[in-house]
């Protein structure tokens, strides 16, 4: 007997990124959010890598008779790994020009610490949009899991072994958000 399973029942939902805006202390804010990509997620924490999701969000501006133009992403970064000895997650963030340091927090609950970085909040809105015309803005979620080696050390592996040794990872498409009355 055979049995054929339809390819939507076993496939997981991609991984999508979503954008909010946030008022706070009359800031604006955006809030970058990842949905899906459970699987690759799990098998990270699970085990014992690194797992590291990078937002990237850009301002665009659209132009008759040619191609839109978008200036260099922002990135904000969240990592996590997990410390045995302390039987505790380490979560990073950091926002790249921002002029801040990273923060680092130690979190118990892997619940908590997945969900911590799923979201990517207080991402300034003054870094994105300085004083420019801006009509969208682009995002994609850039997730990997990373072991204790190097990266050149791992993509060497996948190299020699024609692909066969990878590490886990996944790539969001591009998602336009308009931008309505924000300057």
């Amino acid at each position: 007997m055979l049995v054929i399973y339809p390819l939507y029942a076993i496939a997981e939902k991609d991984p999508e990124v979503s954008l909010r805006w946030v008022l706070k202390n009359d800031t604006k804010h955006i809030q970058a959010s990842l949905t899906g990509g459970e699987d690759i997620i799990e098998t990270c924490v699970n085990n014992g890598l690194e797992l590291r999701l990078k937002y990237e969000i850009k301002v665009c501006v659209r132009r008759v008779g040619w191609f839109n133009k978008c200036e260099e992403p922002v990135l904000a970064t969240r990592t996590l790994d997990y410390d045995p000895i302390g039987e505790r997650y380490r979560a990073k963030q950091d926002i790249r020009g921002d002029k801040k340091d990273p923060e680092e927090s130690t979190i118990s609950s892997q619940e908590t610490a997945i969900s911590f970085v799923r979201i990517a909040n207080k991402i300034p809105m003054n870094i994105l949009v300085d004083n420019q015309r801006a009509d969208y803005l682009r995002a994609r979620v850039l997730g990997e899991c990373r072991g204790s080696g190097t990266r050149t050390l791992e993509r060497l592996s996948s190299f020699l072994s024609f692909g066969i040794i990878t590490t886990p990872g996944f790539e969001t498409n591009w998602t336009n958000f308009e931008i309505d009355g924000i300057n």
